[in-house]
């Protein structure tokens, strides 16, 4: 399938870069879902983020008071600065992104896409805009700290960005065309 990916799919995605594209995905709970994405540039969505960061409030709830919230978004504003080169790097920064570097060999012309140097397996990075569940997964509960939560509750008011390994893909439609993947 990985052949197809790169011969069928990828060309498809550098000729309609920034356009919408759907496929169904199962992801390793089981949740099976169509997927609509936009392939743009992670770059560009940073820089709107960091601006729409600003207006992003603090909400009452139980899980974290402001002082928390204040930090969480200061954290996630030093990090998008950092991935914008715009804030001098931490050491923790650069090992995770020298970590990720090391991990996926990028595709030339297809920007979010990537190949796993272990594995082989292709990486899809694109801007989620819509999911059309079909079957729910069974997920692990998870007891997050109130940073943690904070932080997601503030980027879920942020650009949506997906990471989809695309060996669980079934099909995909793109201008209307669908073309069909064998799953491995």
């Amino acid at each position: 399938m990985q052949n197809q990916v790169l011969t069928t799919l990828i060309p498809q995605l550098v000729k309609n870069g920034g356009k919408f594209f759907s496929f169904n995905y199962e992801n390793k709970q089981g949740e099976n879902a169509t997927h609509t994405l936009q392939v743009a540039s992670y770059e560009k969505a940073l820089e709107r983020d960091l601006t729409k960061l600003d207006s992003v409030q603090y909400e009452e709830n139980e899980t974290f008071d402001k002082a928390t919230f204040d930090l969480a978004k200061e954290e996630l504003r030093k990090s998008m600065e950092m991935a914008l080169g715009k804030e001098k790097k931490t050491r923790e920064f650069e090992n995770r992104s020298n970590g990720q570097k090391d991990a996926y060999t990028s595709v030339p012309g297809a920007p979010g896409v990537a190949i796993h140097e272990d594995t082989k397996t292709i990486k899809l990075f694109c801007l989620a805009r819509q999911k059309k569940v079909h079957k729910e997964g069974v997920y692990k509960k998870v007891n997050s700290a109130p940073k943690t939560v904070a932080k997601n509750k503030i980027k879920s008011k942020l650009t949506k960005w997906k990471r989809f390994t695309l060996s669980n893909v079934v099909n995909a439609t793109m201008q209307g065309e669908t073309i069909q993947l064998e799953q491995l």
